[in-house]
């Protein structure tokens, strides 16, 4: 059941097995798994069950490093968190993104390629994705007859699309039916009740409204995003009693993906090109096709990982295509906030998407590389609080440069070789390119994927949590979500961290009592 007052929570709530803060994509996905295995389950959401069109007030924070539109403009508090912007790609992460030293003094991840790749089945058949359709290099093999491998240096990654991307919705009977599950929207968690060292006995929270209340469950999870849960968690170190023991990496290591113009290709074969690069589409759901550095060019030249789409002009036909997939994306969310507030919503986030990452030339025969960088792990990078408000969070988004100079150089020619060999077209790639000029990734920007802060780790000295997410020195409180990424791959996070999901709702079924 959803609820706006605390008032209103049933008996069972305000003891519950596990209380979850934060009802965005991890938070909802864990919460119903719990649910479904007999746990009772507290969701503690800070924003509406409605979500407000000017979601952007909210995130107020602080920027002294690089631009970063997504610190502000990707985020959004309410029932379903930023799903109610996201477009609902689904991609998973490789053996190669979770091991260590694929490049330089990147960190490996405490858990198996084998493991992972488990729990990510396991993602996608609780989004109802069907079994025939969770393998996208299989789909799109179906259509185009091109396996995964092109050659030594260049593979395809196939990323899948759901079809209701906003969680509120695709979960909605759960979040309402299910029994010993209840919301707790317009509450913010603002303190926690230490017991004894390590143990969380309560999470007190407060509405918007000033109502005060407390929730003392058997286990605490962290579920509101990476900004604000490193900020939960920033804010818990300052305490003599927080037992957290790796305090030091608490906001350290964060990371993003890099969006940039790769170049432009000429003479086009666009029939045989498309083959290769266009969406597919199955049983309702829709398959994206990128190119990615293969993962021998990536182990030999031990480069972070780089990709990219063909982006074709946008011309009539492609504009008219993505305006209605922007208006199914609407129709779902109208009916509760109506299509005009919807389309304000989103409006400028497709605009961003459609048009600007496409460069001032829209139109004409030219297609765009458009390409998507693995961020090197940097210690630079940090969240950490404001000295003058400790509510207020402050990102210093930096970056190596030269490191991701290098794999997308390398990256860009094998495009531009493989392209002229099977003579599909004629890539242009930008100069900086070629010179490995890191201030070419001035003109990137974030992709809105959010990760570190609160990194996996084998100890407290290298990380914050460990490999059930358990944060070190505690004995109840976990974190959930992409801050717990110790690297980025070059993938959309949002399928690794509903993977990690499942491995914690496994985790938690086995640990907590009721």
């Amino acid at each position: 059941m959803i609820v706006e007052r605390f008032g209103q929570l049933p008996e069972a709530a305000l003891t519950p097995a596990v209380a979850i803060v934060g009802a965005g994509a991890v938070g909802i996905a864990l919460a119903v798994q719990l649910a479904r295995s007999g746990l009772t389950v507290t969701v503690i959401e800070g924003g509406p069950a409605r979500p407000p069109v000017d979601y952007r007030p909210a995130n107020a924070a602080s920027s002294s490093g690089l631009p970063h539109i997504g610190l502000l403009g990707g985020r959004m508090k309410a029932l379903g968190g930023t799903t109610r912007l996201w477009g609902g790609q689904l991609m998973a992460f490789g053996a190669n993104d979770l091991a260590a030293e694929t490049y330089r003094g990147k960190p490996g991840w405490p858990i198996t390629a084998d493991q992972l790749r488990e729990a990510t089945a396991k993602a996608l058949a609780l989004l109802r994705i069907p079994p025939e359709l969770q393998n996208g290099a299989a789909v799109h093999r179906s259509a185009s007859g091109i396996g995964p491998q092109l050659d030594s240096a260049l593979e395809l990654a196939i990323a899948a699309w759901l079809p209701q991307p906003d969680f509120a919705q695709l979960f909605a009977r759960e979040l309402a039916e299910l029994p010993g599950l209840t919301v707790l929207t317009g509450h913010r968690a603002v303190d926690f009740v230490v017991r004894e060292p390590g143990e969380y006995a309560a999470v007190q929270v407060r509405s918007n409204q000033g109502e005060r209340g407390q929730i003392r469950p058997g286990a605490v999870v962290l579920a509101n995003g990476t900004f604000e849960l490193v900020g939960t968690l920033l804010r818990l170190a300052q305490r003599d009693d927080c037992s957290i023991e790796g305090k030091a990496h608490v906001g350290q290591w964060f990371i993003d993906h890099l969006h940039a113009i790769g170049g432009t290709i000429g003479k086009l074969d666009q029939a045989r090109l498309g083959n290769i690069s266009d969406a597919v589409f199955r049983s309702g759901h829709k398959f994206t096709v990128k190119l990615k550095l293969s993962e021998q060019l990536q182990n030999e030249a031990a480069v972070p990982n780089v990709a990219a789409m063909v982006l074709p002009p946008l011309g009539l036909r492609e504009l008219l295509r993505d305006l209605v997939g922007l208006a199914r994306r609407s129709g779902s969310a109208a009916a509760h906030l109506g299509v005009f507030q919807t389309l304000a919503m989103l409006g400028p986030l497709t605009w961003r998407y459609l048009v600007k990452r496409r460069g001032p030339s829209l139109l004409g025969g030219q297609a765009f590389l458009g390409i998507e960088i693995e961020q090197v792990v940097c210690r630079a990078s940090r969240i950490s609080l404001d000295p003058a408000d400790p509510e207020r969070l402050v990102l210093h988004w930096a970056l190596d440069g030269a490191a991701e100079m290098r794999g997308v150089r390398l990256f860009c020619e094998a495009v531009r070789d493989y392209l002229a060999r099977e003579r599909l077209g004629d890539l242009e790639i930008d100069p900086r390119i070629l010179e490995e000029d890191p201030e070419f990734l001035k003109e990137a920007h974030d992709a809105y994927h959010q990760m570190g802060g609160a990194r996996m780790a084998e100890s407290a000295e290298q990380g914050v949590v460990d490999s059930q997410l358990k944060v070190f020195g505690t004995r109840n409180l976990y974190v959930l979500g992409a801050a717990a990424f110790p690297s980025g791959s070059f993938a959309n996070p949002t399928l690794t961290a509903l993977a990690l999901s499942v491995r914690l709702a496994e985790h938690l079924q086995r640990v907590v009592r009721q």
